[in-house]
């Protein structure tokens, strides 16, 4: 049997996302995290500690807090993405080495960037499994483990399948 995890909304460089107790700001200075923060840290190290080696580790989507467009990055404390991703690949790192392949789809545009470019830059750097197109991350995956069929997307615009049971 296969052990899969998937997880998502991470959101880190949001002061509502999770991150690490303490951040080097790239200004200098640091940032540590709020009493929220802190909480949902101490859920993902109870997480990271529960979760047993796994086969296949889901990443699905808003790895980051991205660029705020609509909040012109009021409600981060790391304004560029790039920062935004090593914040988050210190935190998926524990995960990573316990998982026999990563893949990683992208979120919305609104975090993950205009065609998932932070998404697709994060799946490289971590070592994600390429995908058909040669690609590190895309918007829809369709894995077959064991002939048991996976499904993933972070997201859906319309409905596919009958008018009466879209996501509410």
């Amino acid at each position: 049997m296969k052990r899969i995890l998937a997880i998502s909304d991470f959101d880190t460089g949001s002061y509502y996302g999770l991150c690490p107790a303490v951040v080097d700001l790239p200004e200098g200075g640091q940032y540590r995290a709020n009493k929220g923060q802190l909480y949902l840290l101490s859920k993902w190290q109870n997480l990271i500690d529960f979760v047993p080696k796994i086969d296949i580790l889901l990443l699905v989507g808003d790895f980051i807090a991205g660029k705020q467009f609509r909040q012109e990055a009021t409600e981060t404390f790391l304004a560029n993405p790039e920062e935004q991703a090593k914040a988050f690949i210190e935190l998926i790192d524990p995960l990573l080495r316990k998982a026999k392949k990563t893949f990683a789809v992208k979120g919305t545009e609104y975090h993950d960037q205009k065609a998932g470019q932070a998404a697709e830059r994060i799946a490289k750097d971590i070592g994600a499994e390429k995908w058909p197109d040669g690609k590190y991350s895309g918007w829809w995956l369709n894995l077959d483990v064991d002939g048991v069929f996976f499904d993933v997307a972070h997201h859906q615009s319309v409905p596919v399948v009958y008018r009466g049971t879209p996501l509410e």
